[in-house]
């Protein structure tokens, strides 16, 4: 059974191993504390981690193996790192992907940034200038029903 969970610290250097390449210099933003991970047994199939500063955390790693994107995976990740980031209590969560999953964070119930200058500087990072970036204000943002709901 595919399950959705925080990284443990034997995970780690599995994640280093098979996604190393892909996510590059951001394996060292990996920790037991920041990431979950989509796994059966022990296959990682998909990855998502995050920074902080001050009261705001940034998605740094969203991350679905080709062989399991379109199968909602990516938006019960997504899911799961936003309810972590909530449980530890940060009030608005970021995350930038590249312009064509703009359709897949809106459907995911997340809210355009337009401040793309302001975010690189909060957590001193570099953004790609076709990414887009968006945010969703927590808790308020587990108010509406998931994707999976029926509506009424």
């Amino acid at each position: 059974m595919i399950t959705i969970r925080k990284t443990e610290l034997e995970d780690i250097n599995n994640i280093v191993n098979e996604f190393g390449i892909i996510l590059m210099s951001r394996t060292d933003d990996i920790t037991t504390e920041n990431t979950m991970i989509l796994v059966e047994k022990d296959n990682v199939y998909g990855i998502s981690s995050f920074i902080t500063n001050n009261d705001e955390a940034f998605i740094n790693i969203l991350f679905i193996k080709n062989d399991f994107r379109g199968m909602h995976f990516g938006d019960g990740l997504i899911k799961a790192i936003l309810n972590l980031i909530d449980k530890k209590s940060y009030k608005r969560a970021f995350i930038e992907l590249p312009r064509e999953y703009e359709g897949f964070l809106i459907n995911t119930g997340l809210y355009k940034e337009n401040s793309k200058n302001k975010i690189m500087k909060k957590f001193n990072i570099n953004l790609d200038k076709n990414s887009v970036i968006y945010f969703a204000n927590l808790p308020n943002f587990f108010d509406t029903a998931c994707k999976s709901k029926e509506k009424n």
